[in-house]
């Protein structure tokens, strides 16, 4: 899937900008105010000096002035001061705010990716996902050759579980397996509920004989330890069919799920609980 931008990196630069904008303003009106200050003093003390008062009353007005101009210079920066420490406070609470507001909308678009593009009972990928998956796996193999193979899985019996057990139990039943089947597979490899009770797995840089060993896998795990399910213990076992290809970049989605399909249902005229891989001809039809 395309990599998403990150919104909560956005709203800290916006942020840092925005603060970075305020303390320059504070310090260019300091600098403004500062100077302005200055020269009030300057001609203040230009115009006490030729008034006359220093000879008529010399420390007085000397002690008067001077706390005069030291107040009129502290109480405007301390004000200002006081002023931007508020305004960074502000900016910190609405900063925080924003991050609380990207959080919950990127939980809830993730939330919402996750259920447009995975299967509600099992958490897998579901059917459009998983094929938009293999066509990917198609295109790369174009870029960088390589082999490549999927697995149809399909539970035996299935229907007969829901109908003895019901279908939360049948339910139970079917998350399980995908967990096995999740379990067997490696962590790059996709696998997919493709309809039902039939799982699809797509298999890059895998040839017919590593397929097949990843298929025995999968079989072995359902097959061989009953699924404990609402405290009930059922066997369950599960056939496979594989389609691979040398050639991947030369066939497209349907074709090659067409042959791992045709390859389960040969596993299933053969007695179920097996593996089939397409023969040479439906392995040329898909490469």
């Amino acid at each position: 899937m395309p990599a998403l931008p990150n919104e909560r990196s956005q709203v800290q630069q916006r942020s840092s900008r925005e603060v970075r904008r305020r303390e320059y303003r504070a310090v260019a009106i300091l600098l403004v105010f500062g100077v302005a200050i200055w020269v009030f003093e300057t001609f203040l003390g230009y115009f006490l000096l030729f008034s006359g008062s220093y000879v008529a009353h010399p420390q007085p007005d000397i002690s008067y002035y001077v706390f005069f101009m030291r107040l009129v210079v502290v109480i405007p920066y301390v004000a200002y001061g006081l002023y931007l420490w508020k305004v960074m406070i502000d900016v910190g609470r609405a900063e925080k705010e924003r991050e609380k507001l990207v959080e919950d909308l990127v939980e809830a678009r993730d939330a919402l990716k996750f259920q447009a593009t995975h299967d509600g009972l099992t958490g897998l990928w579901n059917r459009t996902a998983v094929i938009e998956a293999l066509a990917v796996e198609l295109a790369r193999a174009g870029r960088d050759p390589h082999p490549l193979a999927v697995i149809m899985a399909d539970l035996d019996h299935f229907k007969s579980v829901n109908d003895r057990h019901g279908h939360l139990v049948g339910d139970a039943v079917l998350v399980e397996a995908a967990r096995r089947i999740l379990a067997s597979v490696r962590p790059y490899d996709t696998v997919g509920r493709y309809g039902g009770e039939e799982i699809l797995v797509v298999l890059p840089g895998c040839n017919g004989d590593a397929a097949r060993t990843c298929a025995q896998r999968i079989r072995a795990a359902i097959s061989d330890v009953p699924i404990q399910a609402l405290q009930r213990s059922i066997s369950v076992s599960v056939s496979l069919g594989i389609a691979a290809t040398a050639h991947p970049w030369e066939t497209d989605p349907d074709s090659i799920i067409q042959a791992a399909d045709t390859a389960l249902y040969q596993a299933k005229s053969a007695g179920r609980n097996c593996v089939v891989i397409a023969t040479d001809a439906d392995d040329r039809a898909v490469g």
